[in-house]
């Protein structure tokens, strides 16, 4: 279940002729509380997995070319981005990571009240559960990401801060990774 309103992106990618998967991945809603629940306290984990699997599922379908999947994402999708490219890189020939955090305690500590109101939600804070915030950023594995990645993020974005995007490249660049960035 993506939700009740108009997101054009997978049209578009669809309508090119390219194959577009959208996983309902654990802690989406869809499918009652228990699958709603599932990555409580562990987010870029349980979640980036069912990514990871439909990247496998994809390689082995005949009529997609297992060389040329992309993970792509805005938001939490761009958050999950960076965690599949960086939990399982061998699968992706590239990654555009919309706005996406990439250090879950900075996230908890810049952004606007609504975003670490949901971050404390399902993480807990970052004094309660050290151990998640840190699995959970996909910072901390940046020297594994493999593919090209694009990082597009609104300079004024007070939802997701720009610092979450400014400090993936950095640490891309200091790991010798391809990336390109630009901040609207």
């Amino acid at each position: 279940m993506f939700g009740e309103h108009f997101y054009p992106l997978p049209q578009i990618l669809a309508q090119e002729g390219y194959v577009v998967l959208l996983p309902n991945y654990r802690g989406s809603t869809g499918y009652g509380n228990a699958f709603r629940n599932a990555n409580m306290r562990e987010w870029g984990h349980a979640d980036a997995l069912d990514v990871i699997a439909g990247a496998r599922w994809l390689r082995a379908q005949g009529y997609v070319d297992p060389d040329r999947i992309a993970v792509v994402g805005p938001s939490y999708g761009g958050y999950l981005t960076l965690c599949a490219l960086t939990l399982a890189p061998e699968l992706f020939c590239a990654g555009v990571d919309l706005y996406g955090d990439s250090e879950l305690v900075d996230a908890y500590r810049h952004e606007d009240r609504e975003a670490r109101m949901d971050l404390a939600r399902h993480m807990g804070t970052p004094e309660g559960n050290p151990e998640g915030y840190r699995r959970g950023s996909p910072l901390y594995r940046a020297e594994r990401v493999q593919a090209p990645l694009l990082i597009l993020h609104g300079k004024d974005d007070m939802l997701v801060a720009p610092l979450m995007s400014e400090k993936m490249v950095t640490a891309l660049k200091i790991e010798n990774k391809y990336v390109e960035a630009h901040f609207y």
